[in-house]
């Protein structure tokens, strides 16, 4: 990946970020009694995106080289493939949860049909 690429990668994530934080910004407050499922929806794209974007950046970070000379250039790893891969489990983790939350509330709360 070029430099170019990276920063209209970075802008497209930046964008992406500023949506998300317009949604939440919409949801800040809720009439009393209604239960703020907007909130887990929120931090689920959240969780989402950055589990997508970790797990893009541990692809590239762990393909293997190949080099068929000495003379080739070598490259070396910016970032520990370890700690990032325990980061992205931990995330899944808690991705799966909040999923699971979602899922709980889709069960115990009926919407009104419109009349």
């Amino acid at each position: 990946m070029k430099l170019a690429e990276a920063l209209c990668v970075r802008a497209d994530l930046q964008k992406r970020i500023m949506q998300i934080e317009d949604r939440l910004k919409s949801v800040v407050k809720i009439q009393e009694g209604d239960v703020p499922i907007t909130r887990m929806i929120a931090r689920k794209d959240a969780l989402t995106l950055e589990v997508g974007t970790l797990r893009n950046v541990l692809k590239v970070a762990a393909e293997k080289e190949s080099r068929y000379s000495r003379n080739e250039i070598k490259y070396v790893r910016t970032v520990d493939t370890v700690k990032l891969r325990k980061k992205i489990d931990s995330l899944s983790a808690e991705l799966r949860k909040v999923d699971l939350k979602i899922q709980e509330s889709n069960w115990m709360f009926d919407l009104e049909p419109l009349t």
